[in-house]
């Protein structure tokens, strides 16, 4: 390896703040959805406090990757810490524990990658792409747990919640549109007929009010897409 793309102290200090901060972003969460419904929608609560702790440490290793030079995956470490503390803002509650493994596990392994390989970029295009589609995709998997709940009972405490995931869904929908027009705009085309029919997701809610198919869909689509998402992350020039 060439000394132009070696590791450097600040490179190994980045790394080591990153998985640092990643874990921390995991257990907090971790222990913050276990809790119940009525107390997450509380004000912020310790786990939740770690999190947003443990994301300004991600954001920092991240500014120092950036200093050393690697300002791609400086922001793709970032996106990776933004997406979690996006699902526990007050007033919220969630099941994103799995969302945010996965922004965990790609945050460590970018982190793990620029010290290893600091001389491989990272696009602005594959950030934004990836962004759009980790964020907007969870947010639609909560708004899909209000909007087609496994059980209706028909209180009005339950009618309330539904229509109140059906707003989630639609702006999560609106959220996650540039992301394939993006990637057609950039001449990714095969990003963008994967990631197009995750939007699809979004409509099942508001089309078919009590229908489960939207959980099939999105079963089927939301790994498409966030899985090319993640590629273009890694792979793209």
């Amino acid at each position: 390896m060439s000394a132009a793309v070696r590791a450097t102290p600040l490179t190994v200090l980045a790394c080591a703040m990153v998985i640092a901060g990643e874990l921390l972003i995991m257990k907090g969460m971790y222990d913050w959805t276990n809790r119940p419904r009525d107390v997450t929608g509380q004000p912020p609560q310790g786990d939740r406090v770690v999190v947003y702790l443990a994301a300004l440490l991600v954001a920092a290793g991240a500014a120092v990757f950036a200093v050393s030079g690697a300002r791609g995956p400086a922001l793709a470490v970032l996106a990776t810490a933004i997406v979690p503390v996006l699902l526990i803002l007050p007033g919220y509650h969630t099941m994103n524990f799995y969302p945010s493994l996965i922004m965990v596990t790609v945050g460590v392994a970018m982190a793990l990658r620029t010290m290893l390989a600091p001389g491989i970029p990272v696009t602005l295009v594959s950030v934004l792409g990836f962004f759009m589609i980790a964020a907007a995709g969870s947010f639609l998997l909560r708004g899909l747990v209000d909007a087609v709940p496994p059980l209706d009972w028909g209180t009005e405490e339950e009618a309330r919640m539904r229509a109140n995931g059906r707003l989630v869904c639609g702006l999560a929908g609106l959220a996650l549109l540039p992301a394939p027009l993006l990637w057609l705009a950039t001449g990714h085309r095969w990003l963008a007929a994967l990631s197009a029919p995750f939007l699809l997701v979004a409509a099942f809610p508001l089309i078919a009010r009590n229908s489960a198919l939207g959980w099939f869909v999105f079963a089927i689509t939301g790994p498409m897409a966030l899985g090319g998402a993640i590629y273009a992350l890694f792979a793209d020039r």
